[in-house]
């Protein structure tokens, strides 16, 4: 019998939950320290993470746990089960008070993303996708857009923490702002993946992308009809530092511009 991840997708949705009362209970009290440039984390990314932790242990201690703040080596790794989490996505954004940040959980078996949710506390959305089920925010079903051509397209993307150090990424913003609608860097590849399953963006692209940041991201929009792979890829690894999102009419458009980037 095909399993349903009822069980897991209870368990994902009230950790979220829970998520975001710690994140709430730690809004303009925290300390903040920096992993790197522009790469910050604060105390409150860390009791999110632990709470996230704890509730997913109580009903599934065996499965192993591959968080930001206590990122393991993958190959370390032994369950065929693995919950990957972000516990804040988008924390600078957290430090300044700019509301576009959230929390996002996902559970991969076996290689395969089977539930992703992803919390945005600042408006009370939960996006949830569960494989072979569909995406929902709040309970209304997603479908990715249907913006036909690049030009009228809505394309956002992602920054590496150190964007001197890629001047592709760069280069590539002002080649797609070129071509397109607009570009957003919006600072929550989770949030930006989230918009992208519901319509609200046409595309997310990152050169250089955590597991942690996208891996619920990949399920919604897959689930909501769009396309997701590696750059000069038509498959997608998680794994692979690389990041392609469309609404799939768009994938091939954009695959070509960025391919001209490098």
């Amino acid at each position: 019998m095909k399993s349903t991840w009822e069980s897991e997708r209870e368990t994902a949705l009230q950790a979220a939950r829970r998520a975001g009362e710690v994140m709430t209970g730690w809004m303009g009290r925290f300390t903040t320290r920096s992993k790197g440039q522009n790469d910050l984390v604060t105390e409150a990314d860390l009791a999110v993470q632990v709470a996230i932790k704890e509730t997913i242990a109580r009903r599934f201690p065996d499965d192993d746990f591959l968080g930001e703040e206590d990122a393991t080596d993958v190959a370390k790794l032994r369950s065929a089960r693995r919950w990957i989490v972000d516990p804040i996505d988008g924390t600078t954004n957290f430090v300044h008070g700019f509301p576009f940040f959230g929390t996002s959980i996902a559970l991969e078996v076996a290689g395969e993303i089977v539930v992703g949710v992803i919390f945005d506390p600042s408006k009370k959305e939960t996006f949830l996708a569960v494989k072979g089920q569909g995406s929902a925010c709040n309970g209304n079903r997603l479908q990715v857009s249907s913006s036909p051509r690049l030009a009228e397209g809505l394309i956002c993307v992602g920054l590496p923490a150190v964007p001197a150090h890629h001047p592709e990424t760069i280069s590539g913003m002002v080649r797609m702002t070129a071509r397109t609608r607009s570009v957003r860097r919006m600072g929550s590849a989770a949030l930006s993946m989230a918009y992208v399953a519901a319509g609200r963006s046409d595309g997310f692209y990152s050169h250089i992308i955590q597991p942690w940041d996208v891996a619920a991201g990949v399920l919604l929009v897959q689930e909501a009809g769009g396309k997701v792979t590696n750059f000069g890829s038509d498959r997608y690894d998680l794994y692979n530092r690389s990041l392609l999102a469309t609404n799939g009419l768009l994938h091939e458009e954009v695959a070509r511009e960025l391919s001209a980037e490098t």
